[in-house]
């Protein structure tokens, strides 16, 4: 029965290894870089509007996106977005009242294309979460691969690379190392 238990937690162990240590696909086939691209922002009401460009950046087969929101109507103050989720995590805005602008950087996304998002607004009289959906024109992204083309802005400061890399690739060792261990430690010979 001990023998059995302890086959059952190593392999479970063994596949949440894997499960923690296996690369993550490349973003959709991307090369890395830092783009500059055509975007929107769908379901924006008359108060603000989406810049016509954000910039892309795919990093390891991560992609961030910078985009800036500004209110035009009436001109009194930046749009009060108090932060925006994806399926990627939550990000918080740069706002500046002088420009009227509300700035997310390197906000990660699962894909580009269409994204749906949530973002907390404080413009009304309670805070509540309105859905909006970022669309990102991923056409002047060369693929992964693909001959003579370079990124634009390549001086720009690439995106940071995400903890969780790092910290799940470790996990996925550590969680290898002790199913090992414990296969080795009931299965060996006396």
């Amino acid at each position: 029965m001990k023998r059995t238990v302890t086959a059952l937690l190593a392999v479970i162990l063994l596949a949440a290894a894997a499960v923690f240590a296996a690369p993550r696909a490349h973003a959709a086939g991307y090369q890395d870089g830092t783009y500059s691209v055509p975007f929107s922002m769908s379901g924006l009401g008359r108060h603000n509007v989406a810049w016509d460009t954000c910039t892309v950046t795919v990093d390891g087969g991560d992609l961030f996106v910078t985009f800036t929101l500004e209110r035009v109507e009436p001109r009194d103050h930046a749009p009060r977005y108090d932060w925006l989720s994806t399926d990627c995590g939550t990000f918080y805005p740069v706002v500046d009242e002088e420009a009227l602008t509300c700035t997310f950087e390197n906000v990660q996304v699962p894909n580009l294309g269409s994204v749906p998002v949530n973002v907390q607004t404080s413009a009304m009289s309670e805070p509540h979460v309105i859905e909006y959906t970022l669309v990102i024109d991923d056409s002047d992204i060369p693929a992964a691969g693909a001959e003579g083309e370079a990124p634009q802005d390549a001086a720009e400061e690439p995106a940071p690379d995400p903890v969780w890399k790092a910290i799940s690739g470790a996990v996925g060792i550590a969680l290898a190392a002790f199913g090992a261990v414990l296969l080795a430690v009931r299965y060996r010979k006396p």
